[in-house]
């Protein structure tokens, strides 16, 4: 398991677990990142953060900051 931002562009994850208080977990709940999601890493902003990541079939932008938070069991290649 690793958390969001040690995935590489390209790469995926299945997200097992999100941290923090019950306000944080709900906001993300709400744009779809709950366990069993997939999420693809698809490029970082010019100065590296925020990174998009592809959450099953949305594009959201996610600070650095929060995706560590974001935990997931990487996808084999």
């Amino acid at each position: 398991m690793c958390c969001l931002p040690e995935l590489s562009t390209g790469e995926s994850g299945t997200v097992e677990r999100v941290l923090g208080p019950d306000a944080l977990v709900q906001f993300w709940e709400n744009h779809g990142i709950v366990q069993g999601a997939r999420a693809r890493v698809e490029r970082a902003a010019p100065l590296g953060d925020p990174t998009i990541y592809r959450v099953d079939e949305q594009l959201i932008a996610i600070r650095r900051e929060d995706a560590l938070q974001i935990l997931v069991i990487r996808e084999k290649a």
